[in-house]
């Protein structure tokens, strides 16, 4: 199923959902990444913002493609990897936590 603001919020057993322009959150963002709060840029929201939804029917139909994981899954294994530290050392940004 589609990440909704909604379902994402339950992944993250957030309280309630806050509706906010993706300019505000690109400035708040943007200004924690600066102040070196936070280690994402701005663009993550960009990105987000302008993900598209994808249709699998045609997958489905033509190739008989099911998928092996749900988009609910594979959204709290990265949350998961993200609480964890686990990171990935192809990316200096993302370069596991040491477990000391």
């Amino acid at each position: 199923p589609e990440l909704t603001p909604a379902r994402l919020a339950d992944l993250l057993e957030a309280r309630r959902v806050i509706g906010f322009p993706v300019r505000v959150l690109r400035w708040i963002v943007g200004a924690s990444w600066w102040l070196r709060i936070q280690r994402t840029d701005p663009g993550w929201i960009d990105l987000a913002a302008q993900s598209p939804v994808m249709d699998t029917a045609r997958a489905r139909s033509e190739l008989g493609w099911e998928p092996r994981h749900s988009s609910r899954d594979a959204m709290a294994e990265v949350l998961a990897g993200m609480r964890h530290g686990d990171g990935h050392a192809g990316s200096p940004k993302l370069y596991p936590r040491s477990k000391n």
